[in-house]
């Protein structure tokens, strides 16, 4: 999945409102139906510098 965030207050050389992306794969492990484990990799576009 695509995920982004947006920065409400300023974080370090990035001020409020820079949006923040990253590539996500989530895997699922079911037992009985429901989920037993979760496993993420998060891939966050890189932050060049402002």
């Amino acid at each position: 999945m695509s995920w982004s965030g947006t920065l409400p207050v300023p974080l370090g050389a990035r001020p409020a409102g820079h949006v923040l992306r990253a590539h996500i794969a989530t895997f699922l492990e079911f037992r009985d139906g429901k989920i037993a484990a979760q496993r993420n990799h998060d891939c966050y576009e890189r932050l060049d510098p402002p």
